[in-house]
């Protein structure tokens, strides 16, 4: 009979006992139950071949002098099934002339015997090595099956990337063009509205108009930068995001920065102070890096209420220099601080404008230095800082 189906079994290698006499069945079982396997009884050998059509089996024990269809008859019908041919058997024998009769059966697939009475010790070392060798080929397949499954994830994975791959090339060649096809326009758009300021007399009469073509002006410019950023990201999406790293003085980064930002600084009457001894070159792009300055300068002058103070400070830190700036604004909520360097998300504020990508720009050419961007930020005050390596 079966072993309990609630009896926990690692590795299950079922085996087949067949003999038509109860005693012996009873026999083996005590013998085998200690390999912790199951065990299926057939006391004939047309109850063990209604067995074999549902269950899977690693070792199957025969008896060879059964009434009616007798173990090598029952053999020579296991072996001649695709299904069961694998299985190897192992005989059951009384008597000594029924050796000689196993030996000539072995064309029928035997692969040993054992002789009655039969010896525990024997045939549970014989039953062992079969069910070893039935788990191990079973191991063996199962690694194949992931193995042959590692390898289709694999291929569907690299088909995917290669789409992917393709979908972004598309995507920036899309953007190349349409970039071509409007900074032009842009850029006459832009000059004609700062024409017309300049040429419109002064006085009331011409206010509506003046108010007109600053805000085309001012709109035109914010296209051209949109544009830009927009292939910005797509260069760093797909890998592309060419820098010329060159020996740059990190205090000419620091003046350059300042000297960009200080009209909008006094504009809102802010103060600009520069807290740095740092004499060292610093390897960058000398024309990528300063977006990042003007980045995070530019929030920080935009978040500070007037009046306030925006620190640039430069510290060098190893092999690296690392730079900051600190303002003395509002903050930024502890629940939005994960997603400040997410592409295309901006806080939900009424002042806040653009599509939300200049952080992830200044991200992406912050890593791309092989340096590292970051943010603090609590109830009152907002500092970032970026590290790039020395030269």
């Amino acid at each position: 009979m079966d072993r309990s189906p609630d009896q926990p079994i690692t590795a299950a290698a079922r085996v087949l006992v067949v003999d038509d006499h109860p005693s012996n069945l009873l026999a083996v079982e005590a013998i085998l139950e200690p390999l912790g396997h199951p065990l299926t009884m057939a006391s004939s050998g047309d109850e063990a071949l209604r067995h074999l059509l549902h269950d899977d089996f690693a070792l199957i024990l025969l008896d060879v002098q059964m009434v009616g269809m007798d173990g090598l008859e029952t053999a020579a019908l296991i072996k001649g099934l695709d299904r069961t041919r694998h299985i190897p058997i192992m005989f059951l024998t009384a008597a000594h002339p029924e050796v000689e009769r196993v030996f000539e059966a072995s064309q029928h697939g035997a692969v040993d015997y054992v002789r009655k009475p039969i010896e525990p010790e024997l045939l549970r070392a014989k039953a062992k090595v079969f069910i070893d060798l039935y788990l191990q080929g079973e191991q063996i397949k199962r690694q194949a099956t992931q193995l042959v499954e590692n390898a289709r994830m694999y291929e569907q994975e690299r088909q995917a990337r290669a789409a992917a791959e393709a979908a972004t090339r598309a995507r920036e060649d899309a953007l190349a063009v349409v970039a071509h096809d409007l900074r032009n326009p842009l850029a006459t758009i832009s000059m004609g509205a700062a024409a017309m300021l300049a040429s419109m007399p002064a006085g009331d009469d011409y206010a509506p108009l003046r108010r007109t073509a600053a805000t085309i002006h001012r709109v035109a410019d914010q296209m051209a930068g949109l544009l830009s950023d927009l292939l910005d990201v797509s260069r760093m999406e797909s890998g592309h995001l060419v820098l010329a790293r060159l020996a740059t003085p990190a205090a000419a980064l620091i003046d350059q920065a300042i000297e960009i930002v200080s009209p909008l600084a006094a504009k809102r009457e802010q103060r600009l102070i520069v807290d740095s001894a740092v004499a060292d070159d610093v390897l960058c792009d000398p024309i990528r890096l300063p977006q990042v300055f003007s980045n995070l300068l530019g929030n920080a002058i935009k978040f500070t209420p007037p009046g306030g103070t925006i620190v640039l400070r430069a510290r060098r830190i190893g092999e690296r220099v690392e730079f900051a700036v600190i303002d003395d604004g509002p903050g930024i909520p502890p629940e939005q601080l994960p997603h400040v360097f997410e592409r295309y998300w901006k806080a939900r504020t009424a002042d806040r404008d653009g599509v939300g990508l200049g952080l992830a720009i200044a991200q992406g050419i912050v890593e791309a230095h092989d340096g590292r961007i970051e943010v603090e930020s609590s109830g009152s005050g907002t500092t970032f800082k970026f590290t790039v390596p020395v030269v």
